[in-house]
């Protein structure tokens, strides 16, 4: 009966006609019956207890209509929201690991996290700029831990997730956003330069995923964060080394996310250009210009730790920041030949100006 009500009660039609039908029907009978004739409802040669029985539930439908369809939706939502699983609805109260967390980026991700009430497990190898980092992240009244890393020396980035773990025992949250970058021919580069960036770049997010990832699967919506680059989604020149390494980081985010699905949330966060030291402070070539980057083709590091917190909010895949990036990528995806003669041809046309 409960199956014939939900199907009952989708129907206008019946659900309008019922009490009617309903009202008509008992003032029939009642009129019959006190007129002493013998009640026998000749309504598609069925009987009338059959009839009564069958509107009386047209009725309920009725009545039931608005449970009925309530529940209908909910069902509805909880299916569109069954490959949200892994988002981090609740951000107050988790626990986060941000490398890179002294300045630029990694800061301003750290001091956004803890306007969410996260807890901090602050990493760098500045020691002075990540204790201001965590100065300025108490005053959100969340626990903030530093500690000083070399994330190119593998051992130490064991000694640092064994310490984590003694001191906190759990992990809801990892931010791999510590980078370094070179600018320069390829040719030009030194062994011991591509070593450390791919180091920092892409091993040392490799290594902690790896230690960190049974911690991670044992919590409720855990979320892994690489910060990548536009730079890891579409060509760039003298940029080998960290294209590479950001190019790598992507293909890591996208190969756990397809794998871990709802278990664990993963992003790829794409900024363009940030305002942040490290465009005036990445290593160039012996004989190359550094360029200046115009502001309005930056954002700032706030903005990018705003759609950092949203992408662990919607469990975001891939997040490209700054319009100027996302008009970029989404070139590269509509017209690779455009992209490629850009990244070959044009950057020559332009030197060839700049040397007259």
């Amino acid at each position: 009966m409960t199956s014939s009500l939900r199907s009952l009660a989708g129907c206008p039609r019946i659900c309008e006609t019922a009490p009617k039908r309903a009202r008509s029907l008992q003032s029939g009978l009642r009129l019959r019956s006190l007129s002493g004739e013998n009640i026998k409802p000749e309504i598609d040669n069925r009987s009338s207890t059959k009839v009564i029985n069958e509107t009386i539930i047209r009725v309920l439908a009725c009545a039931l209509k608005p449970t009925v369809v309530l529940q209908a939706r909910r069902m509805r939502r909880d299916k569109r929201f069954a490959g949200r699983a892994a988002a981090m609805r609740t951000l107050r109260g988790k626990k986060a690991l941000v490398t890179g967390a002294a300045s630029g980026i990694g800061s301003a991700i750290a001091l956004a996290l803890a306007q969410e009430g996260i807890d901090l497990y602050l990493v760098d190898i500045d020691k002075a700029k990540l204790a201001t980092t965590a100065h300025e992240a108490k005053g959100f009244g969340v626990r903030v831990v530093t500690r000083s890393c070399d994330l190119a020396q593998s051992d130490e980035i064991n000694a640092m997730v064994d310490a984590l773990l003694s001191q906190w025992g759990t992990l809801d949250l990892l931010v791999n956003n510590a980078g370094i970058a070179y600018y320069g021919p390829t040719h030009g580069m030194t062994a011991e330069q591509w070593d450390r960036i791919l180091s920092i770049n892409l091993l040392a997010p490799i290594q902690l995923v790896r230690k960190l990832l049974p911690t991670l699967l044992a919590r409720d919506d855990p979320h892994i964060l690489n910060v990548c680059s536009i730079f890891g989604l579409v060509p760039m020149r003298k940029g080998a080394a960290y294209q590479t390494s950001k190019f790598g980081l992507v293909g890591l985010s996208a190969a756990l996310r397809a794998e871990y699905d709802s278990e664990i949330g993963v992003t790829a966060l794409c900024p363009g250009f940030v305002r942040t030291p490290m465009l005036e402070t990445f290593d160039i070539g012996p004989e190359q210009r550094r360029h200046r980057i115009p502001g309005w083709l930056c954002a700032s590091p706030k903005a990018i730790g705003a759609a950092a917190i949203h992408a662990l909010r919607r469990n975001k895949g891939i997040v490209v920041v700054t319009p100027i990036a996302q008009l970029y990528w989404l070139l590269s995806r509509l017209f690779p030949g455009v992209v490629d003669w850009l990244a070959r041809r044009a950057w020559r046309r332009r030197q060839q100006v700049d040397e007259r």
